[in-house]
């Protein structure tokens, strides 16, 4: 596919406004600079000043240009990897094939290896919470205690047990992160009894399908998880839980999300770059549909060993969404990258 390299890095130029903006700072320092040479005190520290405002305009300006530029040959990427994806070819070239053999061979299916249903869902409910929300969990405790403890201590004039002002700090501390802890635990607890209320026709089958998923064969990236078993295909999110009748699932499909990444600030949002994931979705005659995202090689294994009458399995569809770097579960850790080139 390197005829294709080409294309990946075209770019439209730069700009009209970005490109006013840098004649503008260049001339501005230009004229200040000669200017400055011949000058008074008074003017030469205006002329100063404006060559200031010219160099942070002009940075300013570099930087917007290198994000359209880094916007653009992304897009460029993306139309590149859809063409591929939607045409079928990705998942029909051969270097495709040999990394999945390979993959395949690394990591043989198996079983889920959990104690009970509610130890293996509160495994994945805290770990992704947590990838969120460590940095409140720092920074919570330190903002909370601080102030308390001081209040406390001078209110009282000594510490709890007879103890230190810091020592006081990180017992307060301590108290503050088991609280949190203990709340997120009490909500991990609730995703299969939440599932299960808002599906009462499966109450009375309640204790096979909590079997089905202990003994059933796995495919986990990160919190999520599919499970497949002989009578059900189980997944969860790391928030939600799902159940469906495996002989009622009519098709799986495979899509690609592209998730363009931004962060938030004083000035708005700016854009960070592309993270590209796989999800496969089962779609049933009787019970809606499951989307779990997993890595692209467990979902061709998925359909190969459990739907292998299922058709179109190297079509895949390609949508993009925006999304923000706070709120986006990343998986480039877990997942194998996008084969592009031979």
């Amino acid at each position: 596919m390197k005829h294709y390299d080409k294309r990946l890095f075209r770019s439209r130029g730069i700009s009209t406004l970005n490109a006013v903006f840098l004649a503008g700072s260049l001339a501005g320092l230009c004229i200040s600079g000669v200017l400055s040479w011949h000058a008074h005190d008074g003017v030469k520290d205006i002329l100063q000043s404006v060559s200031f405002l010219c160099v942070i305009t002009l940075f300013v300006t570099l930087f917007s240009i290198w994000s359209d530029y880094r916007l653009q040959k992304n897009n460029n990427r993306s139309n590149f990897i859809r063409e591929l994806v939607e045409s079928g070819e990705y998942f029909s070239r051969k270097i495709w094939q040999r990394k999945y053999r390979d993959y395949c061979a690394k990591h043989p299916v198996k079983q889920l290896n959990a104690s009970s249903l509610r130890t293996d869902l509160c495994f994945r409910y805290l770990k992704r919470k947590l990838k969120n929300l460590y940095l409140w969990l720092i920074i919570l405790p330190i903002a909370f205690a601080f102030p308390v403890n001081a209040i406390f201590m001078s209110c009282t004039g000594g510490g709890i047990l007879g103890l230190g002002f810091w020592e006081n700090f990180m017992l307060t501390a301590f108290t503050v992160i088991m609280a949190v802890m203990s709340v997120l635990i009490f909500l991990s607890l609730r995703p299969f009894g939440r599932w299960l209320d808002a599906h009462p026709q499966y109450a009375d089958r309640k204790d096979d399908i909590i079997k089905s998923y202990l003994n059933g064969y796995m495919f986990e990236c990160f919190c999520f998880i599919v499970v497949i078993s002989r009578h059900y295909v189980h997944a969860f999110d790391g928030v939600n839980f799902y159940t469906i009748p495996r002989d009622g699932v009519v098709r799986v499909k495979t899509i690609l999300k592209r998730y363009m990444v931004y962060s938030r600030g004083r000035n708005g949002e700016t854009y960070t770059g592309d993270e590209y994931q796989f999800e496969i979705r089962f779609i049933s005659d009787r019970a809606g549909q499951i989307s779990i995202p997993l890595d692209q090689f467990q979902i061709r294994m998925i359909t190969d060993k459990f739907f292998p009458d299922i058709p179109d399995v190297d079509r895949c569809t390609m949508v993009t969404e925006k999304s923000y770097s706070y709120s986006l579960v990343s998986l480039k850790s877990c997942t194998s990258k996008l084969v592009i080139y031979d």
